[in-house]
């Protein structure tokens, strides 16, 4: 804001620069004032000026506007307090008197608020303050309510319940912060262990992938185990139908040969029914051991492929838990930093609180100000000598829960290398 500056500039109507002035809006004074203008290259001009009237104003932030209106106005806005506080207590007023106004409890049972149904239906509107918290500003609000006009008949019981407060609200909403609040340096912190660690997010994501890809690959390969089989079936029946039809032909033609025909030439058939059926049986020995060899080489190819599958994901699974590791040990150190930080302040706030009463105490006893100033310096060196103390016994203690945590630390590494290794 030290830096901003106002350039006023002055034209003639056919748009020819007369001058111009560049004023810092850090020096400007609110009222009448005489502005002399100067050329493009600073020079001031000797008739050129301008005759202005400033008006300087206040920034005020929009977190101070109601401090701003009651330092402007106090007379309303002290009034505006004052109906405020009426209005309150006029809702204060009616809950005690619901409250007064109920029947006696029943033993064991939960207390209802009276009130009682009216006999017409028309509803007066009213004004009663409730309150009402924004989650960024705390104020109370008026809202609009409609209340029963309360007659002698027909009682109707209705629960009271109590809104929640905005302690709890703020409770709720960081249940953290309150857990690491109530921890103390000389709380013992526990390493992480391989267990717990396996429940980070990007590990449970890997681990799901592998499965869901192993999976597919296990299906893909028992369809392709399916089809060579299906195959190998299909190839058996047709050999066999080939077989059974050759028979039947060599048949044939033997049962067509005449009787009186000689030994010799009704040999030549029966050699040559007999070296075609052993050229069938070598097919039929030959087929089956080239399906077995393509079923093993099948085999071979899902475990090379779930092998590298594996080994791929084996790297990432435990990529991640290293990271969710390493993130998890640095910010337990981090918490017992900040542990010793927060219990050092308050050891050191404690101690000057100390100090302040001994000090009224000894102005309230000794007159003489020479003997209080000589007992001022004694109880601050006792006071310092003691903050000594009491850091170098928290920092003792700091670095004794360090050294323990650091070797539950190399522990839990030791145990992540063995299941690298066995995986």
């Amino acid at each position: 804001p030290e830096l901003a500056v106002l350039r006023i500039a002055a034209y003639e109507d056919s748009g020819r620069p007369l001058g111009h002035r560049v004023l810092p809006v850090v020096g400007l004074c609110p009222g009448y004032r005489h502005v002399s203008l100067r050329t493009e290259a600073g020079q001031p001009l000797p008739l050129a000026t301008l005759f202005l009237l400033i008006v300087v104003k206040d920034y005020v932030p929009d977190g101070l506007s109601d401090f701003a209106e009651a330092l402007a106005n106090p007379i309303k806005y002290q009034s505006e307090q004052e109906k405020r506080a009426q209005q309150l207590s006029v809702f204060t007023d009616d809950t005690e008197v619901d409250g007064e106004s109920g029947v006696e409890p029943v033993e064991g049972g939960p207390v209802p608020a009276r009130v009682t149904k009216p006999r017409a239906q028309s509803m007066v509107p009213e004004l009663t303050p409730t309150a009402s918290v924004s989650p960024g500003v705390h104020r109370l609000s008026i809202a609009p309510t409609t209340l029963l006009a309360v007659t002698d008949t027909e009682d109707l019981a209705i629960p009271v319940e109590t809104a929640p407060s905005a302690d709890s609200l703020a409770a709720n909403k960081s249940p953290p912060k309150v857990q690491q609040s109530s921890l103390s340096l000389n709380d013992e912190l526990i390493a992480e262990s391989i267990e717990k660690l396996m429940e980070n997010k990007v590990f449970k994501e890997r681990k799901s992938e592998l499965e869901k890809k192993l999976e597919a690959l296990k299906k893909k390969h028992e369809k392709e185990r399916s089809r060579v089989q299906s195959q190998k079936s299909s190839s058996d029946t047709e050999k066999s139908k080939s077989k059974f039809y050759m028979g039947n032909k060599l048949v044939k033609r033997l049962s067509s040969k005449n009787i009186s025909e000689t030994v010799a030439p009704a040999a030549l058939p029966a050699e040559v029914s007999e070296g075609s059926e052993c050229e069938g049986d070598n097919t039929a020995m030959r087929l089956p051991r080239s399906q077995s060899e393509r079923l093993l080489a099948i085999n071979r190819e899902h475990v090379t492929q779930e092998r590298e599958l594996r080994e791929k994901y084996h790297e990432l699974m435990f990529a991640a838990l290293d990271k969710a590791m390493k993130t998890s040990q640095s910010n337990q150190l981090k918490t017992l930093r900040v542990l010793l930080e927060k219990e050092t302040g308050e050891v050191m706030r404690r101690l000057e609180t100390v100090r302040r009463n001994e000090v009224k105490e000894l102005a309230k006893v000794h007159k003489d100000k020479d003997e209080v100033m000589r007992m001022k310096r004694e109880v601050a060196s006792t006071i310092v000598e003691k903050g000594v103390n009491e850091r170098i016994r928290l920092t003792e203690i700091y670095e004794k829960k360090k050294d323990e945590l650091l070797r539950q630390h190399q522990e839990v590494q030791n145990q992540l290398d063995e299941e690298r290794t066995k995986a």
